[in-house]
C-alpha cells in the first residue's frame, strides 16, 4: 500500500456522503430558483407595460455568469487554502460561506434562465420545423442539467468545508507533504480560470 493510500485510508464513506443533507442544498436550491422563475413568468406576462423595460433588464443581468464564476473562483481558491491549512476554523468558515452563498447565487441566476428559455422558445412553425425544436429542447436541455450539476457541486464542497463536519478532522490527519501539493494544484487551477475569464 503507497505512503498516499495509508494516509488516506481513514476517510470513510459518511465523511464524504451527505445522505438526507442533501435535502439542505435542495431546498435553498428551490428557494432561490422558484422565486426566480416566477419573477421571469411575471415579468413576461406584463410585456406591453413600459415600465416592465427596467425588469427586463434585471433579467438579464441576473442571468449573466460574471458574479457567479467570480465568486466560484475565489471559493476554489479559500477550499485549497483549506486544505493546505486544514486546521483553520477561519478559513473553513470562510470557504464553506463563499461556495453556499456562491451556491445561492447560482440557484436564481438557474431559475431566471429557466424561465427565459421557456418563455423565449420559438413557437413560430413549430408543426413545420418539429426535428429542429426537438434538437434545440434537447441541447437547452443539457445545457441546463449541466449549469445544475456545476452548481450543485458547489454546494456539496461547501458541504465538505464546514468545520463541523469530520473530514476536516481526518485532512488535518494527512501529510502536509501531500496536501501541499494538492491544495496548490487547485489553487493554481482556480487563478487560471480567473485570468481565462478575463
Amino acid at each position: 500500500m503507497s505512503h498516499t493510500s495509508e494516509q488516506s485510508s481513514s476517510i470513510k464513506l459518511d465523511d464524504i456522503y451527505p445522505g438526507t443533507d442533501w435535502w439542505i442544498g435542495i431546498k435553498v436550491f428551490l428557494s432561490w430558483s422558484i422565486p426566480a422563475f416566477l419573477f421571469v413568468i411575471a415579468v413576461n406576462l406584463m410585456n406591453n407595460y413600459r415600465s416592465v423595460v427596467y425588469y427586463q433588464e434585471a433579467v438579464s443581468q441576473g442571468i449573466g455568469p460574471v458574479l457567479w464564476n467570480v465568486m466560484g473562483v475565489f471559493g476554489l481558491a479559500c477550499l485549497s487554502l483549506s486544505i493546505i491549512f486544514s486546521r483553520s476554523k477561519k478559513i473553513a468558515v470562510a470557504t464553506h460561506k463563499l461556495l453556499d452563498n456562491t451556491f445561492a447565487i447560482g440557484s436564481f441566476s438557474f431559475g431566471l434562465l429557466t424561465a427565459q428559455v421557456i418563455t423565449q422558445f420559438p413557437m413560430e412553425g413549430i408543426f413545420l420545423e418539429t426535428w429542429k425544436n426537438y434538437l434545440f429542447g434537447l441541447a437547452i436541455f443539457w445545457l441546463l442539467l449541466t449549469v445544475f450539476l456545476l452548481n450543485f457541486t458547489l454546494w456539496y464542497l461547501g458541504y465538505l468545508m464546514q468545520w463541523k463536519r469530520s473530514l476536516r478532522d481526518k485532512l488535518s490527519d494527512i501529510s502536509l507533504l501531500i496536501r501541499v501539493p494538492i491544495g496548490l494544484l487547485l489553487f493554481c487551477l482556480s487563478l487560471l480560470l480567473l485570468w481565462v475569464r478575463k
